[in-house]
């Protein structure tokens, strides 16, 4: 299952994001095919440098309305941990969801944790414990990435986060509200490592999320 998982993901198909590149004021991308944008600088998301949120709700130890996502993860919960792992380092318990639970994939969320906010697991047999593959944030949620973008966020700001600061910064069609909304696509190295999705109805971010490659292309997660 959690190999099904991963290769249920649809192509990148890399367009110019030339336009954008560094200037927040810039009008929104063009999902007009061309070439990708790609630099060997080390990837943004891998420092730890964030801005303070807008909401300040604590909810649990370790694990707030204030903590940033990065590619390995947000707060003490990694990508990569089993939830038992998740649990003793957030002090809170993790409740998996049912619904595909029975196919070895499901959505996880930290009970009494952040809203909004939710973790993809997986597991090949019944007896595997379940591992965290991604994590997503959800419209409503005040929590935002390492380098400040969050829900609502232009796809401008995007793209001056993330265009030409390392790694590869993408636009694509999104799959169901395409060509209007985007596919905002930042990966470390182009090899299937870490990757972070930001969906867009083609001005403002409406969810975003971050994980493994093949977790994070997943278009309808479990389903």
């Amino acid at each position: 299952m959690v190999r099904d998982v991963l290769r249920r993901t649809v192509p990148l198909v890399l367009v110019v994001t030339a336009a954008l590149a560094g200037c927040g004021d810039d009008p929104e991308p063009s999902a007009a095919p061309s070439t990708s944008v790609t630099t060997s600088a080390a990837a943004v998301e891998s420092t730890t440098t964030t801005t303070a949120a807008s909401t300040t709700t604590t909810t649990s130890a370790g694990l707030s309305d204030e903590s940033r996502l990065g590619f390995e993860g947000i707060g003490p919960i990694k990508i990569g941990m089993t939830v038992a792992q998740a649990q003793a380092a957030v002090g809170k318990p993790i409740k998996v969801g049912e619904e595909y639970a029975a196919e070895g994939c499901a959505f996880a969320e930290v009970q009494g944790g952040p809203e909004e906010l939710s973790f993809m697991v997986l597991r090949d047999k019944p007896t595997d414990p379940w591992k965290i593959f991604r994590a997503d944030v959800h419209e409503g949620s005040p929590i935002a990435t390492i380098s400040g973008i969050r829900i609502g966020a232009t796809e401008a700001q995007v793209a001056e986060a993330y265009s030409g600061k390392g790694g590869t910064y993408t636009v694509e069609p999104h799959p169901y509200t395409g060509p209007q909304g985007h596919y905002l696509s930042y990966d470390t190295d182009g090899m299937g490592g870490k990757l972070l999705i930001f969906e867009t109805d083609g001005k403002k971010v409406t969810s975003f999320r971050a994980g493994e490659h093949g977790a994070v292309q997943a278009i309808e997660g479990c389903a």
